[in-house]
Protein backbone atom coordinates (compact mmCIF):
# COMPACT_ATOMS: atom_id res chain seq x y z
CA UNK A 1 0.00 0.00 0.00
CA UNK A 2 1.39 3.38 -0.97
CA UNK A 3 1.23 6.59 1.02
CA UNK A 4 -1.18 8.08 -1.53
CA UNK A 5 -3.48 5.06 -1.22
CA UNK A 6 -3.40 5.28 2.56
CA UNK A 7 -4.33 8.96 2.47
CA UNK A 8 -7.17 8.40 0.00
CA UNK A 9 -8.58 5.39 1.86
CA UNK A 10 -8.23 7.04 5.23
CA UNK A 11 -10.05 10.19 4.11
CA UNK A 12 -12.85 8.72 2.03
CA UNK A 13 -13.59 5.38 3.68
CA UNK A 14 -12.37 5.49 7.27
CA UNK A 15 -12.49 9.24 7.89
CA UNK A 16 -9.19 9.47 9.70
CA UNK A 17 -8.82 12.94 8.25
CA UNK A 18 -11.55 14.29 10.50
CA UNK A 19 -8.97 14.43 13.29
CA UNK A 20 -6.73 16.46 11.03
CA UNK A 21 -4.12 13.72 10.62
CA UNK A 22 -4.34 13.62 6.82
CA UNK A 23 -5.72 17.06 6.07
CA UNK A 24 -9.39 16.35 5.33
CA UNK A 25 -12.05 17.40 7.80
CA UNK A 26 -14.96 15.15 6.70
CA UNK A 27 -15.78 11.79 8.24
CA UNK A 28 -15.38 8.79 5.99
CA UNK A 29 -18.16 6.40 5.12
CA UNK A 30 -17.23 3.65 7.56
CA UNK A 31 -16.51 6.07 10.41
CA UNK A 32 -19.94 7.67 9.85
CA UNK A 33 -21.58 4.25 9.67
CA UNK A 34 -19.90 3.15 12.90
CA UNK A 35 -21.01 6.33 14.67
CA UNK A 36 -24.60 5.89 13.44
CA UNK A 37 -24.73 2.20 14.42
CA UNK A 38 -23.43 2.97 17.92
CA UNK A 39 -25.92 5.80 18.42
CA UNK A 40 -28.90 3.79 17.19
CA UNK A 41 -27.91 0.74 19.26
CA UNK A 42 -27.50 2.87 22.38
CA UNK A 43 -30.90 4.50 21.72
CA UNK A 44 -32.53 1.07 21.36
CA UNK A 45 -30.94 -0.15 24.59
CA UNK A 46 -32.12 2.98 26.43
CA UNK A 47 -35.66 2.53 25.10
CA UNK A 48 -35.59 -1.12 26.21
CA UNK A 49 -34.40 -0.08 29.66
CA UNK A 50 -37.13 2.55 29.92
CA UNK A 51 -39.79 0.01 28.93
CA UNK A 52 -38.44 -2.48 31.48
CA UNK A 53 -38.57 0.16 34.21
CA UNK A 54 -42.14 1.04 33.25
CA UNK A 55 -43.20 -2.64 33.43
CA UNK A 56 -41.50 -3.04 36.80
CA UNK A 57 -43.38 -0.01 38.11
CA UNK A 58 -46.71 -1.33 36.80
CA UNK A 59 -46.17 -4.75 38.35
CA UNK A 60 -45.13 -3.20 41.66
CA UNK A 61 -48.23 -1.00 41.66
CA UNK A 62 -50.45 -4.00 40.94
CA UNK A 63 -48.78 -6.05 43.69
CA UNK A 64 -49.23 -3.21 46.18
CA UNK A 65 -52.92 -3.06 45.28
CA UNK A 66 -53.23 -6.82 45.86
CA UNK A 67 -51.41 -6.77 49.17
CA UNK A 68 -53.29 -3.91 50.82
CA UNK A 69 -55.20 -5.19 53.80
CA UNK A 70 -57.43 -3.32 56.16
CA UNK A 71 -55.99 -2.08 59.42
CA UNK A 72 -53.73 -4.61 61.14
CA UNK A 73 -54.38 -7.73 59.09
CA UNK A 74 -51.23 -9.46 57.88
CA UNK A 75 -50.73 -11.18 54.56
CA UNK A 76 -50.95 -14.94 54.98
CA UNK A 77 -48.82 -17.50 53.12
CA UNK A 78 -51.49 -18.21 50.50
CA UNK A 79 -51.76 -14.50 49.68
CA UNK A 80 -47.97 -14.25 49.42
CA UNK A 81 -47.91 -17.19 47.00
CA UNK A 82 -50.70 -15.60 44.95
CA UNK A 83 -48.84 -12.29 44.83
CA UNK A 84 -45.61 -13.98 43.78
CA UNK A 85 -47.35 -16.03 41.07
CA UNK A 86 -49.16 -12.94 39.83
CA UNK A 87 -45.92 -10.99 39.74
CA UNK A 88 -44.19 -13.69 37.68
CA UNK A 89 -47.17 -13.92 35.31
CA UNK A 90 -47.30 -10.15 34.80
CA UNK A 91 -43.57 -9.99 34.10
CA UNK A 92 -43.84 -12.86 31.65
CA UNK A 93 -46.68 -11.11 29.83
CA UNK A 94 -45.41 -7.54 29.89
CA UNK A 95 -41.61 -7.68 29.91
CA UNK A 96 -40.16 -6.26 26.71
CA UNK A 97 -37.68 -8.27 24.66
CA UNK A 98 -34.58 -6.82 23.05
CA UNK A 99 -34.45 -8.39 19.60
CA UNK A 100 -31.44 -7.73 17.39
CA UNK A 101 -32.04 -9.75 14.21
CA UNK A 102 -29.29 -7.90 12.33
CA UNK A 103 -26.79 -8.53 15.15
CA UNK A 104 -25.81 -4.87 15.25
CA UNK A 105 -23.53 -5.35 18.28
CA UNK A 106 -21.45 -7.85 16.28
CA UNK A 107 -21.36 -5.51 13.27
CA UNK A 108 -20.17 -2.65 15.49
CA UNK A 109 -17.37 -4.81 16.87
CA UNK A 110 -16.36 -6.01 13.39
CA UNK A 111 -16.31 -2.46 12.02
CA UNK A 112 -14.26 -1.22 14.99
CA UNK A 113 -11.79 -4.08 14.42
CA UNK A 114 -11.58 -3.31 10.69
CA UNK A 115 -10.86 0.36 11.36
CA UNK A 116 -8.29 -0.53 14.02
CA UNK A 117 -6.55 -2.97 11.64
CA UNK A 118 -6.42 -0.32 8.92
CA UNK A 119 -4.98 2.25 11.31
CA UNK A 120 -2.33 -0.22 12.46
CA UNK A 121 -1.37 -1.12 8.89
CA UNK A 122 -1.39 2.51 7.79
CA UNK A 123 0.80 3.52 10.72
CA UNK A 124 3.29 0.76 9.87
CA UNK A 125 3.46 1.73 6.19
CA UNK A 126 3.76 5.43 6.97
CA UNK A 127 6.43 4.79 9.60
CA UNK A 128 8.39 2.73 7.10
CA UNK A 129 8.05 5.39 4.42
CA UNK A 130 9.08 8.13 6.83
CA UNK A 131 12.10 6.15 8.02
CA UNK A 132 13.21 5.10 4.54
CA UNK A 133 15.96 7.17 2.97
CA UNK A 134 16.57 6.65 -0.70
CA UNK A 135 19.82 7.82 -2.25
CA UNK A 136 20.09 7.80 -6.00
CA UNK A 137 23.54 7.77 -7.50
CA UNK A 138 24.07 8.31 -11.20
CA UNK A 139 27.17 6.24 -12.02
CA UNK A 140 27.42 7.79 -15.49
CA UNK A 141 28.67 11.05 -13.95
CA UNK A 142 31.53 9.33 -12.10
CA UNK A 143 34.79 9.04 -14.13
Amino acid sequence: MTVAEIIEISDSIYGMGKKGSFGSKSAGFKASLLEKLKKDYADAQQEFSDLQDRVDAEVLQYIKALSVKKDTEYIDEAAKATIEATSKMLHKQKDPMFIDPLKIAEKITALENEIEEFVTEADAVLSEQNALTTIEVDLADIQ
